[in-house]
């Protein structure tokens, strides 16, 4: 993504399903302008992923946000 970045091909790159330590390794290649992981009301799993996303102006897209 990088590469094709590079090449003017990919405006913004997101991530998705990605832990603090993945989202880091991403960051240290590429922008990362956005993370789409699972979370809702039963699922906080991904809380400490929210708050980096939130320090860092990164847009954080839920995915199952209902729980249904």
């Amino acid at each position: 993504m990088k590469e094709l970045q590079d090449e003017g091909k990919v405006r913004h790159v997101g991530v998705s399903n990605v832990s603090v330590e993945q989202l880091a390794t991403a960051r240290e290649i590429v922008a990362v302008v956005s993370v789409q992981n699972r979370y809702n009301l039963g699922d906080r799993h991904s809380a400490d992923v929210l708050a980096i996303c939130q320090e860092n102006g990164i847009a954080f897209i839920p995915w199952f946000p209902l729980n249904a």
